[in-house]
């Protein structure tokens, strides 16, 4: 199961959305994904795929990132205990905010809750602070936002001059899917792009140097770290 995406398939307030997907992330079923991908992760492969996606990304000791779609703040706290970095985390679900926030509260590494913010937003119209942020980081959540360009449009002003944009997401080749597939994706919300048409809206505005690195065949070879 994955995120049903419904507030992607309408046009709806941000809090219209938020609603619709906390009828779906209820609390038990959050803590029943956990169980398959580790606590306080919701994407294949946990923290030990997270810990290998960041190796790529070479963080600093006091960056400050935004993490758009946190869910309960796994990647935004590793970071922040193993780099040092100071991460805002935004994520349209409200009960998975609040579950992270708990357990934010609740930890005893008080250096980790000075350097993590959770907040319940919709990163496409959130209002960010201008040149705040050196990296934007995002784990397996564009493919649920259908406008990429709005979400990208909103939250890159926020990335200083010389700062990176780090993506993980689900991408389709350039061949023409099966339908089942397609419909599959239509169903469960996704809104999956080839990578040409992934990276449009960030030339659009402006980002350089726009390097895509296929994992695929590491996920198929290595799955004891990937599922």
């Amino acid at each position: 199961n994955t995120s049903p995406g419904p507030y992607l398939r309408f046009k709806m307030s941000s809090t219209e959305a938020q609603a619709i997907l906390d009828a779906f992330y209820k609390p038990e079923f959050i803590l029943m994904r956990e169980r398959f991908y580790g606590k306080d992760y919701m994407s294949p492969g946990g923290e030990a795929a997270g810990k290998e996606l960041l190796l790529r990304l070479s963080l600093r000791p006091g960056e400050k990132v935004l993490d758009i779609g946190c869910g309960t703040g796994g990647p935004a706290t590793f970071m922040a205990r193993h780099y040092g970095a100071q991460v805002h985390g935004l994520e349209l679900s409200d009960n998975m905010i609040q579950l992270g926030q708990q357990r934010l509260n609740a930890s005893e590494e008080t250096l980790v809750k000075q350097r993590v913010k959770l907040e319940a937003a919709d990163a496409t119209t959130v209002q960010l602070e201008k040149a705040a942020y050196d990296v934007i980081y995002s784990r397996d959540t564009v493919c649920h936002i259908k406008d990429k360009k709005k979400l990208f449009e909103n939250c890159m002003p926020a990335l200083r001059s010389g700062g990176r944009v780090f993506i993980s997401d689900f991408c389709r080749g350039d061949k023409e899917p099966p339908q089942e597939f397609t419909e599959y994706w239509k169903e469960k919300g996704f809104n999956i792009s080839t990578f040409d048409e992934y990276a449009l809206p960030l030339k659009a505005i402006g980002l350089k140097n726009i390097v895509k690195t296929d994992i695929t065949n590491e996920i198929v070879n290595n799955n004891a770290i990937y599922i």
